[in-house]
């Protein structure tokens, strides 16, 4: 027998040749030959390797030492690694590295013992890694076999990057729309009180997004009123109600209370425990407050019937007869005996005024079917009272009018309280005069009247100079006591026909009609600069305030209310730069100072940004010696061409002079050092301050810090106050100058003799210089022209003297100047003579050049 013939005892399923059906085990059709069983076999991995090949997801097969040795197309594209480059690599190679050791412990564990319940790591999401670096989010599951003896894992990946995109395009969705419909969303696991509240979830309990969400937390969120009833409501639906619906409220952090409406389910364990409660919660506040508003509006109408006695009334339109209620009789001031039973009596009882457009009314009602109207009646006893009337018109069959059915109700109050607000809406609430509504529509009113008639109007614009050291020092009482004073002087001191008002603060507007001109506006003007300048007595106080007028007519400076308004204002402040307790008429030209201001404002804050600022230093000199004793600090900004008289005032004005004089303050002590270094002779440098620098509660704090920062000595800075600054409030001025002093910075009474000051204020503070006005050193040399102001100069210099302060002249320019200032023992100048005021490095320069 040919080994070709030969047969196997059994077949692969154990039974004896022949005893089977002709087919193998599996139901194939086979030869009953062991050749028949391998072919049957081959074509089987065949047929397993087509559909590994060509499955969508990744096959990918591994031995016991996790090295790939089967890696479908799928895997190829799905992890960018060719099959050749594939094979033998490490199946780590396809998982992101921070979880290789939990990966490579876990598969291990699987292909020694089969247990596939870990072999992928305790993970919820799985992550795969492409060649590229890219990692993605993944399904995979795994199996093992054994072949010839050898075991090998095979694993199945599915790239869900799409899925996960897509379910992420879901959730977005869904958020924006219950974000869109204001609807927060909360998960909670009662055993682990683990709790997830969306972000309007916390909005509408107040829990920032940075605190943690606990039970505690919720309860606290929680009005305490309504605490115990939400828990009760929480434990009901764990404990057998799967539906949990409940209203409380929940108190945020600002102390605002707000209605939150909650709903949501429970899922229960297959312990019949709950595991999850999850909803919704809703903000329900306007809802709850319109709730309230209505019962409170049903109550007040139910009160109203009770207490206002509200009248009814039916009217026969056939019979011309009328029935009235007893209340509403009341409502007309007379016993229900005394009412007449007809329309005319009840005509008869209106106000002349309201008495034909009310009957007009009626008669329309008997047309539209309805009447809404307002009166008033005139009781016997002369009061005067409003009613309001609400009817009804029933009609016959034919739709002739029949019959009216009404109400009346006394709403003289309601009117008295609407007068009341409207007054109050207004007038200013502190003086009682018109407020800037007012007086926008009476002016209106004016001008029309005027251009009717071809006469004039005047819009006086009242500022008081100097009122906020009254209130700063003194209080809001008194300050808001002379506020009441001007406007009663105001209003005493205008005619009958004039307007005054209050814009606000200490600024007041007269506007003064049928007017021939500046001579009229001029006279009107005077008197109320001498009225407002007389002192308040207020509070046992005797207070000086007086005013800035600005001045604008009409019809030469402008043609409408608002506009010169603006005028008035822009030559008020022309006022106060002209000295104070003065009137200014308005000239087109101040609106292009105004426009220069405006483009000064806007250029600071971008100048000081860029550093356009720069510092001038002008020397002062020994006039005995001709020695270098010190040098001012003097701000310019070359950018703009414009001197410091021009930008200073706007940046007090619009809040920028305090970064201003900080800058300045800061360059001064960096020259200075920076001098030093370079073998300057030490002499000290004077900084200006404004006024709003030195009010500052931290100035003296802001100063020595300055100082320790450069490097510098105390002794080395000066600092100059003008004396409108020094005289502002002399108690606190002292107390910041003594404070300079005993950090040893001197101060200096910059252009003494402008002011107002007194030889008795001036003792009272620690300064240790006074700076002579150049007004006064310019009239050197005509006496013949001036002998009064020589006689001051004489008297400041003795003055100083006596006071033991050192005295610097300013605006020194020739040798006679020098000469007159030796003479009368005045040590110390500065001005043009000597040289004008130069870069940091050209005064230096003019320094070295002095010195050698």
């Amino acid at each position: 027998m040919q080994a070709g013939d030969q047969r196997d005892d059994t077949d692969s399923s154990g039974s004896p040749p022949g005893g089977g059906s002709g087919r193998e085990d599996d139901g194939t059709v086979g030869t009953g030959t062991s050749r028949g069983k391998r072919t049957v076999q081959r074509r089987r991995a065949q047929l397993m390797s087509a559909v590994v090949r060509s499955a969508m997801d990744a096959f990918i097969g591994v031995d016991h030492e996790q090295r790939i040795v089967l890696f479908n197309a799928a895997a190829e594209a799905m992890f960018q690694y060719p099959e050749r480059a594939a094979l033998g690599l490490s199946i780590s190679r396809l998982i992101p590295e921070r979880f290789r050791p939990v990966h490579d412990r876990h598969l291990r564990a699987f292909l020694e013992r089969g247990t596939t319940a870990r072999a992928m790591g305790r993970l919820e999401v799985l992550w795969g890694l492409r060649a590229s670096g890219e990692e993605f989010p993944i399904e995979a599951s795994i199996a093992k076999t054994e072949l010839d003896g050898d075991c090998y894992g095979v694993v199945i990946v599915r790239d869900i990057s799409a899925r996960q995109r897509e379910q992420a395009a879901r959730t977005r969705q869904h958020d924006y729309i219950t974000e869109a419909a204001g609807i927060g969303l909360w998960d909670w696991d009662p055993v682990t009180d683990r709790r997830e509240w969306s972000p309007r979830c916390r909005a509408i309990f107040g829990v920032p997004a940075d605190e943690t969400v606990s039970w505690d937390r919720f309860l606290a969120a929680l009005h305490p009123d309504d605490r115990d009833r939400t828990k009760a409501a929480i434990r009901q639906a764990l404990q057998g109600g799967r539906e949990y619906d409940h209203q409380h409220r929940a108190v945020w952090p600002d102390g605002s209370v707000h209605w939150v409406h909650a709903k949501g389910r429970v899922e229960f364990g297959a312990d019949g425990r709950p595991r999850r409660m999850a909803g919704i919660a809703m903000d329900i506040t306007d809802y709850k407050t319109t709730e309230q508003a209505l019962l409170d509006s049903q109550e007040r109408l139910r009160l109203a019937r009770q207490v206002a006695q509200v009248g009814d009334f039916e009217w026969n339109i056939v019979a011309n007869s009328m029935r009235w209620s007893p209340e509403l009789a009341v409502l007309y001031g007379l016993p229900a005996e005394a009412f007449t039973s007809t329309f005319e009596a009840w005509l008869a009882r209106l106000h002349p005024d309201d008495l034909a457009g009310t009957a007009q009314r009626a008669r329309t009602a008997l047309t539209t079917g309805r009447f809404d109207a307002e009166w008033r009646v005139v009781w016997p006893d002369g009061s005067v009272h409003w009613l309001a009337g609400r009817a009804v018109v029933y009609k016959d069959e034919a739709g002739r009018p029949e019959r009216v059915l009404g109400v009346n109700i006394d709403v003289t109050e309601q009117k008295d309280t609407q007068e009341t607000i409207r007054r109050v809406s207004q007038h200013d609430g502190l003086t009682g005069l018109p407020n800037r509504a007012l007086l926008h529509e009476f002016a209106a009113h004016l001008l029309v009247q005027a251009q009717r008639s071809g006469s004039g109007v005047a819009f006086l614009f009242v500022d008081l100079d100097r009122f906020k050291p009254i209130n700063d020092t003194y209080g809001h009482n008194v300050g808001d006591a002379v506020l009441k004073e001007v406007a009663k002087r105001l209003s005493t001191t205008l005619r009958g026909e004039d307007l005054v008002g209050r814009l606000g603060g200490d600024e007041f507007l007269v506007v003064l009609n049928q007017i021939r001109g500046e001579e009229d506006a001029t006279k009107v003007a005077l008197n109320v600069l001498h009225a407002l300048g007389e002192p308040y007595r207020v509070m046992g106080l005797e207070l000086h305030s007086s005013p800035s007028i600005g001045i604008s007519l009409f019809p030469q400076d402008a043609a409408g209310v608002d506009a010169l308004i603006r005028n008035a204002d822009t030559a008020m402040y022309q006022a106060k730069a002209g000295g104070r307790n003065t009137f200014q008429f308005f000239r087109p030209e101040l609106n292009a100072r105004a426009d220069e201001a405006l483009r000064v404002e806007s250029r600071l804050p971008r100048a000081l940004a860029d550093h356009e600022f720069t510092l001038h230093f002008q020397p002062v000199v020994d006039l005995r010696t001709g020695a270098l004793v010190a040098a001012e600090a003097l701000i310019r900004w070359p950018a703009m061409k414009l001197g410091p008289e021009q930008f200073i005032p706007v940046a007090e004005t619009a809040g920028y002079i305090d970064a201003l004089g900080r800058w300045t303050l800061e360059e001064a002590c960096r020259c200075l050092r920076d001098w030093r270094e370079h073998g300057l002779p030490e002499f000290p440098v004077a900084v200006n301050i404004s006024a709003l620098q030195f009010r500052r509660t931290d100035f003296v704090r802001r100063v020595t810090q300055t100082i320790d920062l450069a490097g510098i000595s105390p002794r080395d800075l000066r600092l100059e106050i003008t004396e409108s600054t020094a005289m502002s409030n002399i108690d606190s001025v002292a107390e910041v100058l003594r404070g300079l002093r005993g950090h040893g910075v001197k101060v200096a009474l910059d252009d003494f003799g402008t002011g107002h000051s007194s030889l008795s204020q001036l003792s009272r503070l620690p300064l240790d210089i006074l700076k002579l006005d150049r007004s006064f050193v310019k009239e050197i040399g005509r006496q013949q022209r001036d002998r009064g102001s020589i006689a001051i100069l004489e008297a400041i210099i003795a003055m100083a003297r006596s006071l033991g302060l050192d005295l610097v002249a300013e605006g020194v320019e020739s040798e006679k100047h020098i000469a007159f200032l030796r003479k009368r023992a005045c040590r110390h100048a500065q001005g043009f003579h000597f040289a004008h005021p130069l870069p940091a490095e050209e005064f230096e320069d003019w320094c070295l050049r002095r010195a050698a």
